[in-house]
């Protein structure tokens, strides 16, 4: 937590400083995150000051305890997003944040102690959408955790949503909580096709699946967990807006890589900024 809230103020730091410069104040509030599902209670102190000097962000599933209200900049949804428009079977479960439009596998969730008071409370019909038909969004930063609907919100996007779109983070599953649900090599295939390469494999949730009759351990399968993927190119126009994207979750290693490649294009005093911000990063020992 100490760490977290040091980042934070050097995150932050950096974005005064780059808010001082008419280029770096234009890439900030061009910049444009989203956040899908449970992923919101994660956001940051940083992803705020980001709001606080423009950028834009959409948020679904938004709760009080994330203190933001819709303004100009912010817009919460609260439709259930698609890949089509028209009305869908909505499994609604206890507790709620397993609710899906996909349907609970409770033999498989059986399997496992911490995940055998998830059951399915009732189902229904509901209106879909898409992200299409809601807007025309053009994200740099994107988070999603939609209980297996990641790829079904993404199919439902007009073919300019990942032109800029520069680096996303999703969850996964090895194994199918849900029925017919993607899996983690569906989300490989997938993001590869848009033209994104893996950098971050997140910690696996592993389990022991159990013998419900013996009440015996039978092994430990790995469960789900979160993957971040990188746009392979990155235009040179959008560089501050990708580095952006990447402070949002502290990757730091990867910012300086995309500076590296691109410094030589950005503006004289946003290229300043940037060693400076770095050299703070090295002095304090952050990597």
């Amino acid at each position: 937590m100490k760490q977290k809230k040091k980042l934070d103020k050097i995150n932050i730091q950096f974005l005064k400083d780059l808010s001082k410069i008419e280029e770096g104040l234009k890439e900030i509030k061009e910049f444009e995150m989203m956040f899908l599902g449970g992923a919101w209670s994660e956001v940051s102190p940083f992803v705020k000051k980001l709001v606080d000097y423009g950028s834009k962000l959409t948020l679904l599933d938004a709760c009080d305890e994330f203190k933001i209200k819709s303004q100009d900049n912010v817009r919460l949804i609260s439709e259930v997003i698609s890949n089509k428009k028209g009305k869908a079977t909505f499994y609604e479960t206890t507790p709620k944040d397993c609710s899906s439009l996909f349907e609970l596998n409770e033999e498989v969730f059986s399997r496992y102690k911490f995940l055998q008071h998830v059951k399915t409370n009732k189902e229904y019909e509901v209106n879909v959408t898409t992200l299409k038909d809601l807007g025309n969004f053009r994200p740099n930063y994107r988070c999603m955790d939609l209980q297996g609907g990641e790829i079904l919100a993404l199919e439902g996007t007009q073919e300019t949503f990942f032109d800029n779109l520069y680096l996303i983070t999703t969850e996964t599953c090895f194994v199918s909580l849900y029925k017919q649900q993607p899996l983690f090599s569906d989300y490989l295939e997938f993001f590869n096709s848009k033209d994104y390469k893996l950098i971050d494999l997140g910690e696996i949730r592993k389990a022991h699946n159990i013998d419900l009759n013996l009440k015996t351990n039978l092994g430990i399968d790995s469960l789900y967990t979160d993957l971040t993927f990188i746009k392979k190119q990155i235009n040179h126009k959008d560089v501050i807006k990708a580095i952006l994207g990447l402070l949002v979750e502290y990757r730091y290693s990867e910012c300086y890589r995309i500076y590296e490649s691109y410094k030589k294009e950005l503006d004289a005093e946003v290229r300043l900024c940037l060693i400076k911000f770095f050299n703070k990063l090295k002095k304090a020992k952050i990597k």
